[in-house]
């Protein structure tokens, strides 16, 4: 699995997810790509479109340009990577909104399994 920066127009960047070779006749993909495509919410991160090609499948979502929390908290840079107790609140009430909106906002109910630094992301306005 990969993860890459790519650019759609002059304007629009993405973040390409490229998955390991499946198996399969890719049903499994389609359905997932089809949930992901109905979520809507300001704290989960947008499906932008995705790419099936044989055996090779590609996840495009929007480009969040502030990264991980994990690379926030875990920088090499630790000293000026201090949050305030604001911030910290703004961050578990953005994750509990976007879980909230998976769990009970949906037409159908999603479980992540997998809420941890590296997968919470920061936006611009972090």
């Amino acid at each position: 699995m990969g993860l890459f920066k790519g650019k759609l127009s002059s304007e629009v960047f993405v973040a390409v997810k490229v998955l390991n070779d499946s198996t399969g006749n890719g049903e499994e993909f389609t359905n997932e790509v089809g949930t992901m495509a109905r979520i809507h919410h300001v704290n989960v991160v947008r499906l932008v479109g995705f790419c099936a090609d044989g055996t090779r499948r590609a996840l495009v979502y929007e480009f969040l340009p502030n990264d991980s929390l994990e690379k926030f908290i875990f920088s090499e840079n630790q000293n000026s990577n201090t949050l305030g107790w604001e911030k910290l609140q703004d961050i578990a009430l953005g994750i509990a909104k976007g879980i909230e909106y998976l769990h009970q906002g949906c037409d159908r109910r999603i479980l992540h399994f997998d809420i941890k630094p590296h997968n919470i992301l920061l936006d611009h306005n972090f």
